[in-house]
């Protein structure tokens, strides 16, 4: 049997002349399309990989299957840490299975909702791990409809805290 050769992952191009923390994201529909549409509006490098069936914009690369778990795999890997934003406490999903690959990459996570949010605890964490590249996950808008502006509020935090 014939071993499977792994396709190769192209780079992600940060702008480090930007704000940090840069954002690393898919842009999927929901929690990731609102924090980008806020990086992008506030002067903040986005960047990600995408599954290779969807429309890659500036900054994103597609990924080498239309698989979506592969980009958001790569985004993990490609960050620092990652920011899961959710609408309760039980994460499910993109959310816990972004949670799942940074625990298996150890890299430090952090999930946030609305009725626990602590704005000080976020900007805590951010400054103890020094981070500079932010992946940013959460649920589709269909899962958590009205969670849009809690995004904002949220990475509203983050580049204060940047």
């Amino acid at each position: 049997m014939r071993k499977r050769k792994k396709a190769k992952r192209a780079a992600l191009v940060i702008d480090r002349s930007l704000p940090a923390p840069a954002l690393v994201c898919a842009r999927a529909e929901g929690v990731e399309e609102f924090a980008a549409r806020c990086a992008v509006g506030g002067g903040h490098a986005c960047v990600g990989y995408v599954p290779s069936t969807q429309k890659a914009v500036a900054g994103n690369l597609p990924t080498t299957t239309e698989y979506p778990l592969q980009a958001l795999k790569w985004n993990v890997r490609a960050s620092e840490a990652s920011l899961i934003i959710t609408a309760d406490s039980q994460p499910f999903g993109r959310a816990r299975a972004a949670r799942e690959y940074a625990e298996r990459w150890s890299k430090p996570w952090l999930q946030v909702w609305p009725a626990d949010f602590d704005a000080a605890r976020l900007r805590q964490w951010l400054r103890t791990h020094a981070i500079r590249v932010l992946h940013v996950t959460g649920p589709a808008s269909y899962q958590a409809p009205a969670i849009e502006s809690f995004v904002a509020k949220v990475m509203g935090e983050v580049w204060a805290a940047g």
